[in-house]
């Protein structure tokens, strides 16, 4: 892989979808270990927070309807999901990344998609949640201002630290070639660039397919 871009919604609200959730199953929480760390209480949008691989029993909670107020058509891919975030993706958007990266990813399917006077729209809708993560920068050859945040725990009185990445401008970001995961579809990390990074394969085919716009920006990898 010679590029990645990082990706996000646009800037022009009328360039996705931000639409009413409803419906669903009940937010039921389950306690889940992963990698050998138990997460106790998670939900569905916890998972998608800590991009974990929901199981089928959070996943079944998800909202089973969508309803915008858009007129316009044909609507767009990519927008926001039902607890914030570019976590809202099309059916067709989900079938070019099922063909590069075969389960890899998880998307959980919308039932619904209505407009506001309740009549169907012939549009599927995914939540998407990516659990591949990658700390990928090369922090000497990428403009960014980096913050260490100390954090006490004032149960055993220990101490941490929460390393936050702040872009800069002019924009430049440069991953380590060999720190790329075989992934084309994949997030930085809380203490890196916590961002959503496509690869230029992927990239190529959203814009081969037509898809709605997205605002994406070129990153180096060395």
């Amino acid at each position: 892989m010679e590029s990645a871009y990082l990706v996000q919604l646009p800037f022009n609200e009328e360039q996705y979808i931000a639409p009413n959730f409803s419906g669903g199953g009940e937010q039921i929480k389950r306690d889940l270990e992963v990698n050998g760390r138990l997460w106790r209480g998670m939900t569905l949008d916890g998972c998608l927070q800590f991009r974990i691989w929901a199981p089928d029993e959070l996943a079944a909670s998800a909202p089973s309807t969508i309803t915008t107020k858009r007129a316009a058509r044909p609507l767009p891919d990519f927008g926001i999901g039902p607890w914030g975030g570019f976590k809202l993706v099309s059916g067709d958007f989900v079938e070019i990344v099922n063909s590069l990266d075969p389960d890899k990813h998880q998307f959980i399917r919308i039932k619904n998609v209505i407009d506001q006077n309740g009549k169907s729209i012939n549009k599927s809708y995914y939540i998407m949640n990516i659990v591949i993560t990658a700390r990928a920068l090369f922090f000497d050859r990428s403009n960014i201002t980096i913050r260490d945040t100390k954090l006490d725990n004032t149960i055993d009185g220990s101490t941490s630290i929460l390393r936050t990445v702040k872009i800069g401008n002019p924009f430049k970001l440069t991953f380590h070639k060999n720190m790329i995961p075989q992934s084309n579809i994949w997030h930085g990390t809380i203490d890196d660039v916590n961002e959503l990074f496509f690869s230029e394969a992927l990239i190529a085919r959203v814009r081969q397919a037509g898809l709605s716009p997205l605002n994406i920006r070129s990153v180096k990898i060395l």
